[in-house]
């Protein structure tokens, strides 16, 4: 689905109008219409700030869904969505690549903090991750 489309669906579903958003999330009127309209792109910056607003994560704005039956493959999947390699995830959180590979070959699970600190990195919840919600 188009990202315009999935956010006009939520939009209706939250009793929300495109202006309204536009004033709440601090985007000019106009540019969420011109992007609306197909006239112009709307920049990642303004993305972002629209899922601030709505409280979603750029995933569900996106309608990516990260995918695997483990926490492994679920935290591989969620890597590759960002473009990060498995060294770059290990950099970025202070940890071994070895590490991350043991997270994602299932034989190792990160502690609590850990975990918030992957799925910040990823912008995953910790529900998505340890597949707690629904699918």
């Amino acid at each position: 689905m188009d990202i315009l489309k999935r956010l006009d669906e939520i939009l209706k579903s939250c009793g929300m109008g495109r202006r309204e958003l536009a004033l709440l999330s601090g985007i000019s009127p106009s540019t969420l219409q011109t992007a609306f309209t197909r006239q112009g792109a709307i920049s990642v910056s303004n993305l972002l700030k629209i899922c601030d607003t709505l409280d979603l994560s750029p995933n569900d704005l996106l309608g990516v869904t990260i995918k695997g039956s483990t926490f492994g493959t679920r935290m591989a999947s969620a890597r590759k969505i960002k473009g990060y390699t498995q060294e770059t995830l290990a950099d970025i959180l202070g940890m071994s690549t070895g590490s991350v590979q043991q997270y994602e070959l299932n034989k190792r699970r990160p502690n609590i903090d850990m975990l918030k600190k992957i799925c910040t990195c990823l912008e995953v919840t910790p529900n998505e991750m340890l597949n707690m919600g629904s699918e």
